[in-house]
């Protein structure tokens, strides 16, 4: 590859324009650079990748995430690509089956980006990990479920655009399960676990939500200018426009 004879510093500006030209058979070329001794050319590698990510090089990270030799940044950054993918079924596989690596990093990014992909199927996924060892994989996943509700209901939308029966059949039994999680949450978790709950019931946003946050409200300390702070803010969220 031309690129193996630039410095990192050209090596790094040449992979921020290969996306304008590239194709799915460059992009699997590119995943050696996510391999690089230079940080900083991983980081754009990834970058690039994000945008020319097809399935011959979705293929090729499959098979490079597996390699016993890689270290787990690099794990990390796979993840971080396929989660820009939007469901494709090999990428939400691998990123499902990361669920369960022994790592806590590659757990957390995972979790990230299976929220990113969205899709009807993966929100049992996401809040099984709300129960996680991991305090770190717990709040990522608490925090994701909103995001994911986000992402989802815009994809609804322009899925459905005129049919509103459907759009709210899907979207209240999806919503209604993610804020059961999050009361669960809010009854039991640690103090960052219920922060990262109350900002996920303002992207949830159903009446419900809102009720719940309003009860919430009623129960906290009136010295806890944190957690007011955090219902307050949810609460501004839930009167953006949502359907």
């Amino acid at each position: 590859s031309l690129l193996n004879d630039l410095e990192p510093e050209m090596q790094q500006a040449a992979l921020k324009y290969l996306p304008r030209f590239g194709t799915d058979t460059i992009g699997t070329q590119l995943t050696s650079y996510l391999l690089s001794s230079s940080w900083t050319t991983r980081e754009s590698a990834r970058e690039c990748l994000k945008m020319m990510a097809g399935p011959q090089t979705i293929a090729k990270l499959i098979e490079l995430f597996d390699s016993p030799e890689i270290d787990w940044d690099v794990q990390k950054n796979i993840l971080s690509i396929l989660g820009s993918v939007p469901e494709n079924p090999m990428s939400t596989s691998l990123l499902i089956q990361s669920l369960e690596h022994e790592n806590e990093f590659i757990r957390k990014h995972a979790v990230e980006s299976l929220a990113k992909v969205g899709g009807e199927d993966i929100s049992d996924a996401l809040v099984s990990m709300t129960e996680d060892v991991s305090e770190l994989v717990r709040t990522t996943a608490i925090e994701a479920l909103g995001e994911y509700a986000s992402r989802y209901l815009t994809k609804l939308l322009a899925a459905f655009p005129e049919q509103e029966d459907i759009v709210r059949k899907k979207k209240n039994r999806v919503f209604n399960q993610l804020l059961r999680t999050q009361i669960n949450i809010l009854d039991k978790g640690t103090r960052e676990e219920k922060l990262k709950a109350i900002q996920a019931l303002g992207m949830i946003a159903t009446p419900l939500a809102v009720e719940t946050l309003l009860n919430i409200w009623q129960m906290v300390d009136e010295e806890d200018d944190t957690l007011q702070g955090a219902i307050l803010q949810s609460l501004s969220e839930t009167q953006q426009p949502k359907a």
